[in-house]
């Protein structure tokens, strides 16, 4: 009987932890996809955007691929390598609808929702900054630490010898 209750355990932990993954997964997926289409705005045009989002573009490119080189070096499979960056993302989405929420109804009471939407329309480009910046600073710390000894000698570059 000891046994059955240890494996519904099991697998009920199990499940739980799938659907937790899943879920950051997911939010920092949609968090990634709505900030593209939001530095697109709906156009597919690339000569409309700002300087901020070219340079936010090119980082995390840059730092995706970084990312892509230690893990492959750490010995990481491309799923957990995928995993990370979006779990972090996740995260962040999960604790900013968090802290929505709870300024909504803790603080606010409910009340003064035209206030909050009118704060959040004059402060637009000051919050996409502070998502972009937290968006690379989380890709930057998904990366893993190589062991020591292995960091010097990891080459990000693109050109890779032929063996």
């Amino acid at each position: 009987m000891s046994g059955d209750r240890k494996s519904f355990k099991y697998w009920a932990k199990a499940v739980v932890n799938f659907i937790g993954q899943s879920l950051l997964f997911s939010l920092g997926l949609l968090l990634i996809l709505g900030t593209f289409v939001e530095i697109f705005e709906g156009r597919a045009s690339l000569g409309e955007l700002s300087l901020l989002e070219i340079l936010f573009v090119a980082l995390l490119v840059s730092l995706l691929k970084r990312h892509a080189v230690i893990s492959r070096e750490v010995g990481f499979s491309w799923p957990h390598t995928l995993y990370r960056p979006f779990r972090d993302i996740g995260w962040l989405c999960l604790v900013c609808l968090v802290c929505l929420v709870c300024a909504l109804f803790l603080v606010l009471g409910g009340q003064n929702l035209d206030e909050l939407y009118l704060y959040l329309i004059v402060n637009s480009n000051s919050l996409q900054r502070m998502g972009f910046l937290l968006i690379l600073c989380l890709v930057y710390f998904a990366t893993p630490i190589p062991p020591k000894g292995r960091a010097e000698s990891i080459d990000l570059s693109a050109e890779r010898d032929a063996e």
